[in-house]
């Protein structure tokens, strides 16, 4: 909505920069009349495609915004270790549907390690956060033990290292 008023009030500026000076008392020539319906004439549609082109542009970023983080089934921690690069990792399986399910979370070596608050045999529950980035992993006791974001949030290049 901003958009459309700060796109309308950029057009309407530009009109009325674009039109002749008006003389107080004196009738407009020929060529001054044939200047401001030109502007006019060439504002009108630019404003209207400009707006089209907004309201289209909006519609598209609508269409292009990543996925929301799904809702994922409670997970069992199955291991918890150092890589041999010094990242830890999180081992958690998932039994759906018949099929039993495993994923892993990585962090890099850093002095706040948030695969501490992880214990093998622990039960792990996944709420999407508000803004559909991630989730937070939750314990039983429904305390948060850590932030896991989408594959597409980690990837965009305003995201810290998680």
């Amino acid at each position: 909505m901003k958009s459309y008023v700060s796109l309308a009030l950029v057009c309407s500026l530009g009109v009325a920069l674009s039109l002749p000076r008006a003389h107080a008392g004196e009738p407009m020539d020929p060529s001054e009349r044939s200047v401001l319906y030109l502007s006019v004439g060439l504002a009108t549609p630019l404003m209207l495609s400009m707006s089209a082109g907004t309201a289209l542009s909006y519609t598209s970023a609508q269409a292009g915004r990543p996925p929301r983080a799904a809702t994922l089934p409670p997970m069992q921690v199955t291991a918890v270790r150092t890589t041999a690069a010094g990242e830890r990792e999180v081992e958690l399986a998932a039994h759906r549907d018949g099929k039993d399910e495993t994923s892993v979370l990585r962090w890099p070596q850093r002095k706040d390690d948030p695969a501490a608050a992880f214990r093998v045999g622990q039960t792990v529950t996944f709420k999407p956060s508000t803004e559909g980035g991630g989730w937070m992993a939750q314990d039983e006791a429904g305390t948060q033990l850590a932030f896991v974001p989408t594959v597409e949030a980690a990837g965009q290049a305003s995201s810290k290292t998680w």
